[in-house]
C-alpha cells in the first residue's frame, strides 16, 4: 500500500506567499509557546504550510491575525483544546482576544480553514502525537469487512497494520500511548529555512506522516 506522498517542494511558494507564511508562523509559534506546547507550535506550522501551498492561494488575503487565529483555533478544535480533561487546555473564545480578533471572526476562518481540508474532531491527521493513543478513531481498522479497534488485536496484527501505513506505530510496544519517530515523508516545515527547520520541532509531526488512503486489511 502506498503511503501519503511528501508534500510540495517550498519552490512553489511565491515570494508573497512565503512572506506572509513566515509572518503567520510567527504569530502562532509566539502563542503556543506561550499558552499552550511544542506540540501545538509544530502542528500549527504544518498547517499553516499546508495553506500556503493551496492553489490557488488564498493565503495572501486577510490579515497575518486572522490567519494564526483560524489555525490555532482549528488544530485546538481537532485535539479537544476546549476539553477541561486536556492538558494544556485553553477555551476556543480565549484564543481570539490574544490575537486582537474578534470571536466571529475567528471562529469563521476556522470553519473555512476545515472545510477547506476536511478537518473533523479527533481527525488522525491532524492529532497531536501525544494524543495519537487515546485517540479512538486512529486505530479503526477494517479487518475482513469488520471495523475493530486494532489496539484489542494481536501485537502480530497491530504490527501488519503499521507496515501498511494504517497506524502510526504499535500500539502493544508503546506503554505510555504516545507516537514514535517515523523518517518517513518529513514534514515540509522542514525545508523552508533557517528558522523553520527546527528538528524538535519536526519529530513532533513526523508520526503524522505516514497514513495510507486506505484503511482495510485482511485478517491472517
Amino acid at each position: 500500500m502506498a503511503r501519503r506522498k511528501a508534500s510540495p517542494s517550498p519552490a512553489t511558494i511565491s515570494d508573497e506567499v512565503l512572506s506572509k507564511l513566515k509572518a503567520v508562523i510567527a504569530l502562532t509559534d509566539a502563542f503556543c509557546k506561550r499558552h499552550l506546547n511544542e506540540e501545538y507550535v509544530a502542528m500549527c506550522r504544518r498547517l499553516a504550510m499546508a495553506l500556503a501551498r493551496k492553489q490557488p492561494s488564498l493565503f495572501v488575503r486577510g490579515s497575518r491575525e486572522v490567519w494564526a487565529c483560524g489555525i490555532v483555533r482549528t488544530i485546538g478544535w481537532a485535539n479537544m483544546l476546549d476539553d477541561p480533561k486536556s492538558s494544556p487546555y485553553m477555551k476556543l473564545i480565549d484564543i481570539d482576544p490574544e490575537f486582537g480578533v474578534a470571536n466571529s471572526t475567528g471562529q469563521g476562518k476556522s470553519m473555512a480553514i476545515k472545510r477547506m481540508f476536511g478537518i473533523g474532531r479527533l481527525n488522525p491527521d491532524w492529532t497531536l502525537p501525544s494524543r495519537l493513543g487515546i485517540n479512538p478513531v486512529v486505530w479503526k481498522v477494517e479487518v475482513n469487512g469488520r471495523l475493530v479497534d486494532i489496539r484489542q488485536e494481536s501485537r502480530e496484527q497491530q504490527k501488519r497494520a503499521y507496515r501498511k501505513g494504517l497506524i502510526p506505530y504499535i500500539f502493544a510496544d508503546r506503554e505510555d500511548g504516545r507516537a514514535v519517530d517515523n523518517p518517513q515523508d518529513e514534514p515540509a516545515v522542514a525545508s523552508i529555512e533557517g528558522d523553520l527547520s527546527s528538528p524538535r520541532l519536526i519529530s513532533t509531526a513526523k508520526a503524522l506522516c505516514c497514513f495510507g488512503s486506505s484503511r482495510r486489511m485482511t485478517k491472517r
